[in-house]
């Protein structure tokens, strides 16, 4: 048996990959330090070459023989296959990639765990994020990814609005059944409350709400955000994915856990916006904005600030992020 040294890191368990901002990073490698490292990490010289041929063609777009070794690179990596195969060599590929930015660490690359110990806590994290990491940098963080899907989430609420009416007609005609003596059954309906399907219809007009002012982008998006424990706020990070990029279904993913809440993921993302404190204090100008007559651009304002009730966008003190990876 290999002892501890020997042992590689856990593979990862990819919650969701997005391999088209894993090939846009990768303009920015030397293909010959991937050659190098695959040829570290393989005993076999021919698997070496197989593998690092299958990474040209596939991840830096080099299509045709591979320069290396002459031979022929499987097409099926080349159209982009999502086989078993090709999974395989975007994980492989993927630890590469990362192994390749923790080099770039402290300059366009930030491991926030490591950023958060070294402050000296989660409290002090806010402030020192915002002032060392630059929009367009790539951060890596851990915690709790809490998944929103919009899509699922409304066709759920759906068929129970749907389930209660048809439990409402079934209830409405075994109790006029029994009253009239035309029904045997023993079905004692007055333990199906009433008031319980009350509750739950009020909820209706607000999801009926949602559902209308939904763009139909958002349907096929997924709202993601990780929260940091211990920071004193809500700081942490929001994001859209596409679902597409996950990989598995996102009902799924959702049902193996006992919430909406992933634990214990690693979040690879690529900074986006990096939020400001809103003026609470409006300024003199804003004061005279208010008196002047109101402009149809405002409309724009107001459908922005109805967006961030609903969560469809970014709020401070969040960061919105565009997530390359996310593994447990």
């Amino acid at each position: 048996m290999s002892n501890s040294t020997e042992i590689e890191k856990r593979v990862p368990g990819f919650v969701y990959l997005d391999m088209n901002r894993v090939k846009s990073i990768s303009s920015r490698i030397d293909q010959g330090y991937i050659k190098e490292q695959v040829e570290e990490k393989e005993e076999s010289e021919e698997v070496a070459a197989s593998i690092y041929g299958s990474i040209k063609a596939h991840i830096f777009g080099s299509i045709g023989p591979s320069a290396e070794t002459g031979a022929e690179v499987s097409g099926s990596f080349a159209q982009g296959s999502r086989s078993q195969e090709t999974k395989a060599l975007h994980h492989y590929y993927y630890n590469l990639l990362e192994d390749w930015l923790e080099q770039a660490e402290g300059d366009w690359f930030h491991d926030v765990d490591s950023m958060s110990s070294e402050v000296g806590g989660a409290s002090a994290l806010p402030s020192r994020f915002r002032n060392t990491v630059n929009e367009g940098d790539i951060i890596r963080v851990s915690g709790d990814v809490n998944l929103m899907d919009f899509q699922t989430s409304v066709d759920l609420m759906d068929g129970f609005f749907d389930a209660i009416d048809l439990l409402e007609e079934f209830q409405t005609e075994t109790i006029r059944n029994q009253l009239s003596g035309m029904s045997a059954e023993d079905i004692d309906m007055s333990e199906i409350s009433q008031l319980e399907f009350t509750e739950f219809r009020s909820l209706k007009p607000l999801f009926e709400t949602l559902e209308a002012v939904l763009p139909d982008e958002y349907r096929d998006m997924i709202i993601t955000e990780l929260d940091l424990a211990n920071t004193g706020n809500d700081f942490g990070f929001w994001a859209t994915i596409k679902r597409d990029k996950l990989e598995t279904s996102p009902v799924e993913l959702i049902s193996k856990h006992q919430s909406q809440e992933v634990p214990n993921c690693t979040m690879l993302a690529r900074v986006e916006s990096i939020t400001t404190e809103p003026n609470e204090d409006p300024t003199a100008e804003e004061i005279n904005q208010e008196n002047d007559d109101f402009e149809f651009g405002e409309l724009l304002h107001v459908a922005n600030d109805l967006g961030s009730e609903f969560g469809l966008n970014v709020e401070y003190p969040k960061v919105s992020v565009s997530p390359i990876s996310i593994y447990r």
